[in-house]
């Protein structure tokens, strides 16, 4: 109990920062904070101590921004992390300075000892995995895997060569950064050039023979600074921003055509460009970089069991759930975070609010199947899952689009899941990451079965086709850049990070990792926000980062020492745009989707769209199912893919004993242990009455025979089988159990004249099942193998065949009737 209140505080606290730092819609700028009344103050007046907003806006989640204790730890590298991840036998600081002075960390690791395998032994006796060694991080608290022996490597190198041993892509070579981190590769660059670089407008002059590169400056200054004098010679020279035609005519340069010249959007003149950013971002100061205003972006990303949030500019680490089964796909709209559980049985699409609000409304459903989830978590999907291995919300409508790799569909639930319906079940093998397109109303998804492939079509699952085909090994995890109207995706086969317009033009490798062949080796899923591209990796248990244009700039965010990561989702206000819904005022009954132009309505699986094109209506007779325990009464109606409904009936007995249910009316009848009765209630207009039926004690099982109209009654006490007309009233025992037989349960075949009763032997302690006519003549002994009792009865008419629970031994059975 109590590890579970202090999840649920977790939980709770940590929604609270998340809802105010993800929900900001700010003017200020990013060196501003936004105070709760919309005024901006500078950032350093933030966590001050001084009421400097009136409002002490600015001194709220103090404990979080400072990194203060108890709740929090400082990392020595600086990180942040929550408490409860200290001592947890998890580096989650990546300098082990959260698990250094823990007494197991100093009992296993400061000991003589040997490291598994997969496993690398530090000088200091600290085992990592081997994946971690010589690659250019130290993970030892002695740093002895970036030590002696790094500077050997078997890894061809197709680029540069650093001193340090790094392989860098060879146009990285002297360009004024400094990519090796020791800068080798910014050494010796006075003779070394690349001709593409050598122009005119980067104030250079090409030789003629091509062998050297010089300044514009030494251009026609006396001297031969080209060995075929060619910088000596008569020549046309364009102002910047124009280029030379034929050596006589210049023509403006296009310069928005060169790729990732622009973060986000490019603004073509003659002579010049103008780089500028969509709403919610600010250019920085290098006129090509745009930053998102308005609070800080938020990672979060799922672990197995855990889901943990992670801020990408405050480096600050905390969790959000723990202790569930087997969490996959992730997501978030803002107000709540959604995860898949892919657990078998234990299949769900399931969501936390942000302010810890939300109550499931039917627990005790809930507690079944799902009992490690605290109340702050809402089962959406828990009925029709195989293998949802990834989910993404629609912003705009809510609505919540999955990916199911078994049922080889993809689904659509609104955001509570009352209402699911599959989109996509044809031409569909194993589908994996999903991506939506808010803004033009398109969705696309990966399926890695051979042929692999990423596909499109409209997001009500209209226009479905190929999107790309050619040289795809495993695609898994799926990412949109929508300034740069990119789709970003992994490749785990060919241990790649690739992207491609959404026309389907100009596709292209990151360059990164196909020079570091050692640091891109099973992506799985990814994500991309202002100038980055985040994605982990099943290899090296972690989170990397990279600048999406040009790779470079890598960084570790998060390592695991053992397990996965597998989902992954960034979330920030900015990413979505201010664009109309127009499923606002569509009154679609069941679910409105988004479909590129306006909207659709599309109806639960089992129901059909009207000709009107917004109603749904049944193609076949409701089902449900009906419990009563104690005096509580509820209905389940079950769904085919969805969460079942439940209705919580009126209370019509004080301790429910048995229930049967009357088709021609629609009614159900209950026995009541304490008023020794029986009463029939309609479930349609919820009136009820009471059977006069004299003599009844201990009620246990009924069933009913609609074409006789008769009721069949086991009494427990009176050790009874009994059978009442409910249209004469007439009442007649057919069985009187010897004293140490006791009837439990009484299933009718009414098409046969047949009836099957179960009875516990008290003398034995063991049940059997009898059959008989409908008479109680006939009595025949059928089984009593390993029935410990007590044994409930239910007849099948579809199969033709009984079913039998035995409550004494946990097993449900069934036999033929004959």
């Amino acid at each position: 109990m109590f590890r579970l209140l202090l999840l649920a505080g977790t939980v709770a606290y940590s929604s609270a920062f998340l809802d105010s730092l993800m929900k900001g819609r700010s003017n200020c700028s990013i060196s501003q904070f936004q105070c709760s009344d919309n005024r901006c103050i500078a950032v350093q007046a933030q966590c001050d101590g001084k009421n400097d907003c009136g409002d002490f806006s600015d001194e709220k989640d103090c404990d979080f921004i400072l990194c203060r204790e108890p709740s929090f730890f400082r990392c020595k590298n600086r990180r942040c992390i929550a408490k409860l991840f200290v001592c947890d036998r998890e580096n989650d600081c990546e300098d082990f300075s959260d698990e250094s002075d823990c007494d197991y960390f100093k009992l296993e690791n400061l000991a003589t000892s040997t490291c598994g395998a997969g496993e690398w032994q530090c000088t200091d006796k600290i085992c990592i995995p081997e994946e971690w060694v010589c690659n250019q991080e130290i993970d030892c608290l002695d740093g002895s895997d970036e030590g002696v022996g790094c500077t050997i490597n078997d890894h061809e190198c197709d680029g540069f060569r650093c001193t340090n041993n790094r392989c860098i892509p060879k146009e990285w070579r002297c360009d004024t950064h400094d990519d090796c981190s020791d800068g080798s590769d910014e050494r010796d660059c006075e003779h070394h050039f690349d001709p593409t670089q050598c122009t005119l407008d980067q104030k250079k002059f090409l030789c003629l023979d091509g062998k050297a590169c010089v300044d514009l400056t030494n251009v026609c200054n006396g001297r031969n600074d080209c060995l075929d004098k060619s910088d000596e010679g008569p020549r046309c020279i364009c102002p910047a921003g124009y280029h030379n035609v034929n050596e006589k005519v210049c023509i403006d340069i296009n310069e928005c055509e060169e790729y990732g010249i622009c973060d986000q959007h490019c603004r073509n003149s003659p002579g010049s460009y103008e780089c500028f950013c969509e709403h919610k971002y600010m250019l920085q100061e290098d006129k090509r970089t745009c930053k998102a205003i308005g609070g800080e972006a938020t990672m979060i990303f799922s672990s197995k069991t855990q889901i943990r949030s992670y801020l990408l500019n405050s480096d600050l680490l905390f969790s959000i759930a723990n202790n569930l089964k087997q969490v996959v796909g992730v997501s978030s709209d803002g107000q709540h975070i959604y995860w898949t559980d892919v657990q078998s049985e234990h299949e769900a699409i399931v969501r936390a609010s942000e302010d810890g609000s939300d109550r499931e409304v039917n627990p005790s459903i809930t507690q079944t199947t799902h009992h490690q989830l605290p109340s702050t978590f809402q089962v959406i999907v828990t009925s029709g899952l195989g293998l949802p291995e990834d989910l993404e919300v629609d912003w705009l409508t809510g609505n919540i689009y999955f990916t199911d790799a078994q049922n080889r569909h993809i689904g659509v639930c609104n955001n509570d899941g009352s209402h699911c319906t599959v989109l996509i079940n044809k031409d569909i093998r194993k589908p994996r990451g999903i991506a939506l397109n808010v803004n033009d109303g398109t969705m696309y998804w990966t399926d890695w079965e051979k042929p692999a492939e990423i596909a499109t079509a409209q997001m009500d699952g209209t226009n479905a086709m190929p999107f790309l085909r050619d040289d795809i090994g495993w695609p898994n995890g799926l990412a949109l850049d929508f300034p740069n109207s990119r789709l970003y995706w992994t490749d785990a086969k060919k241990m790649t990070l690739e992207s491609i317009r959404l026309d389907g033009t100009d596709r292209r490798v990151t360059m990164f990792q196909v020079i570091l062949k050692d640091v891109v080796r099973h992506p799985f899923a990814i994500a991309v926000f202002e100038d980055k591209i985040y994605w982990s990796d099943w290899n090296t248990h972690s989170i990397d980062s990279c600048e999406k244009f040009t790779g470079k700039n890598h960084h570790t965010l998060i390592k695991e020492s053992k397990d996965y990561i597998y989902g992954m989702s960034i979330y920030h206000s900015a990413l979505h745009k201010r664009i109309e819904n127009p499923c606002a005022s569509a009154f679609c009954s069941d679910i409105c989707l988004l479909n590129g132009v306006s909207y659709s309505c599309a109806c639960s699986e089992g129901r059909l769209l009207h000709s009107d094109k917004h109603t749904c209506q049944a193609m076949e007779k409701r089902q449900m199912l009906v419990l009563a325990a104690g005096n509580a009464l509820l209905s389940i109606e079950h769904k085919t893919l969805g969460k079942h409904s439940l209705t919580v009936l009126p209370s019509v007995v004080a301790d429910a004993g048995a229930l049967t249910y009357d088709g021609r009316n629609h009614s159900i009848f209950i026995s009541d242990l304490t008023k020794k009765s029986i009463v029939e209630f309609n479930l349609h207009s919820h009136s009820r009455t009471t059977l006069p039926i004299k003599g009844l004690e201990t009620v246990v099982s009924m069933d009913f025979d609609s074409a006789s109209n008769n009721l069949y009654i086991c009494d427990s006490a009176k050790s009874t089988l009994e059978v009442v007309s409910l249209t004469t009233m007439a009442h007649k025992v057919l069985i009187y159990g010897a004293e140490h037989e006791v009837p439990q349960s009484v299933a009718l075949v009414p098409h046969d004249g047949l009836m099957f009763v179960s009875f516990y032997d008290q003398r034995k302690e063991q049940s059997h099942i009898d059959r008989m006519s409908m008479d109680g003549t006939g009595r025949t002994h059928i089984t009593e193998q390993d029935l410990n009792g007590p044994v409930k009865l239910h007849f099948d008419s579809h199969f033709n065949r009984l079913f039998f629970a035995d409550a004494g031994t946990g097993v449900i059975e069934h036999i033929n009737i004959d």
